[in-house]
């Protein structure tokens, strides 16, 4: 009879064991399963905020680039706008019947006048590498992309058409009515009266200030465009 009571006592005092054992196990494996929980999670945590610091210095060189961007649209604004003037009062020369004056000689100079913008891409094309996507704020992203992808590359062909009318058509006329006189880009017309019969300047002319009028135009909304731009990453930046 003590012999069963032992045998039943063992039994229980193995399966105590073996019970012990298991919770123990299993909160071990829970133990290590929460660890690499955390660790996964302090890892992606570190990686976010890698990301985050690339994201902002991309930002800031961008920024840099939109600043030196604006100075260089706002110099071709003022280029425009004179080009524009002068333009103006020489069509109201040759359509009038005032002699002619010294201080006219300055405006037919500003016809050689044309923009050539220098746009500092360079933080872009390391965007570009780096993924788009590393910008978080998806309405940050579409401005960046619009400015550099769309508004830049309109200026680009824009100018490209009216330097071609400038040096090709328009100076071709200036060439057969004025000649140049020092100081430099200043001319002077070489008579007066056929200058003033020629359909053909007259229409270059037309041309010319036509397409600085919209060059003004096109300027004028790339600036509005940058200073939203350089707004909304200084927003973000803070």
């Amino acid at each position: 009879m003590l012999r069963f009571i032992f045998k039943d006592k063992e039994e229980k005092g193995e399966k105590k064991e073996i019970r012990t054992f298991w919770i123990y196990a299993v909160g071990e494996f829970v133990l290590v399963f929460l660890g690499i929980l955390i660790a996964l999670q302090v890892d992606n945590w570190n990686q976010d905020r890698r990301v985050r610091n690339l994201e902002k210095a991309m930002l800031h060189e961008l920024l840099a680039n939109l600043y030196s961007d604006l100075d260089d649209v706002e110099t071709n604004i003022g280029m425009h706008n004179e080009a524009i003037s002068s333009s103006k009062i020489i069509l109201s020369f040759i359509d009038g019947a005032e002699p002619w004056n010294d201080s006219l000689a300055i405006h037919f100079g500003n016809l050689n006048i044309g923009s050539i913008f220098f746009e500092n891409i360079s933080s872009y094309e390391s965007l570009k590498s780096l993924g788009i996507d590393l910008i978080s704020n998806d309405s940050l992203r579409q401005q960046i992309t619009h400015l550099y992808s769309v508004s830049y590359d309109y200026i680009a062909s824009l100018e490209e058409l009216s330097l071609k009318h400038t040096f090709e058509i328009l100076n071709v006329s200036v060439a057969k009515l004025l000649y140049m006189t020092a100081p430099m880009h200043t001319y002077v017309p070489l008579d007066v009266s056929e200058m003033r019969a020629s359909n053909e300047f007259r229409h270059n002319l037309m041309l010319y200030l036509s397409f600085n009028s919209y060059q003004l135009n096109t300027y004028s909304k790339a600036k509005d465009e940058l200073l939203s731009l350089i707004d909304a990453i200084e927003k973000e930046i803070s």
